[in-house]
């Protein structure tokens, strides 16, 4: 007989009567006592190989889950890096005319021996008190490689409530905005063919591991269908007569 009666339940224990506190619980009744044990031994073990079996496939999906899931996200992240440089760079040249402004007011005050303190001081000095739209650009000076970080508006991006999105750019104060931008935007190509180098290495991994839980998805199935195809142990024409099989 096919065993797909009883795949689906996992045995605990047999009695020749149903205990008190097991009357809540799920359970067979059979013809015999004898036709339970031999049942229950019969089954037994495929059942706990089904078990193992099934717990390999869902191991298999979850890992190949996480895969795609980490690849993906990977892949994202990437392309929104991409986007950012792509994006600073054209704010750069945008605001090319007000970029090379605050530059020149800080490297004019650097030249005249004003101190960094001095200068980070006096923007935030024309920030409160005069509102200068020079100052108000410059968002930090950072000493140690000679940059500055700039807040522009990006006019192509708005939030919510319809306002336009401020970006913090980093720019040299050795060059001038247009010289920059340049360089940012060989920055994002370098940047865009090495992302797709990466990019490709990770649907390769992808693709392998996709391959290797297919297989092992393959072979669970295998061993399951297998198991639940195995027919139950003939009955003897003496075990009719309820007599037990004993070793010597």
């Amino acid at each position: 007989a096919n065993r797909d009666t009883y795949t689906d339940k996992l045995f605990q224990e047999f009695q020749p009567h149903l205990l008190r506190q097991h009357q809540g619980t799920p359970y067979l009744t059979f013809t015999s006592f004898n036709d339970a044990v031999d049942k229950f031994f019969s089954l037994i073990e495929d059942q706990r190989q089904l078990q193992k079996a099934e717990a390999a496939e869902r191991s298999a999906k979850e890992r190949l889950d996480k895969i795609r899931r980490d690849q993906e996200k990977r892949i994202e992240g990437l392309l929104e890096e991409q986007e950012k440089m792509k994006r600073e760079a054209k704010l750069v040249e945008t605001f090319a005319a007000d970029i090379d402004n605050a530059l020149l007011v800080i490297n004019s005050a650097l030249e005249n021996g004003m101190d960094w303190d001095d200068l980070e001081s006096l923007v935030e000095y024309e920030k409160k008190e005069n509102q200068n739209p020079v100052a108000m650009l410059i968002t930090r000076l950072n000493l140690k490689d000679d940059t500055v970080t700039l807040t522009l508006p990006d006019p192509d991006t708005e939030d919510e409530n319809g306002v336009v999105v401020s970006v913090d750019v980093t720019v040299s104060r050795k060059m001038s905005a247009h010289a920059n931008a340049r360089v940012m935007f060989a920055q994002t190509r370098q940047k865009k063919e090495k992302s797709e180098k990466t990019i490709e290495a990770s649907l390769n991994a992808m693709k392998a591991a996709e391959m290797n839980a297919m297989k092992q998805l393959k072979e669970s199935k295998s061993k399951k269908d297998k198991i639940k195809m195995v027919p139950a142990r003939k009955q003897f024409w003496w075990e009719k007569f309820n007599w037990f099989i004993t070793s010597g």
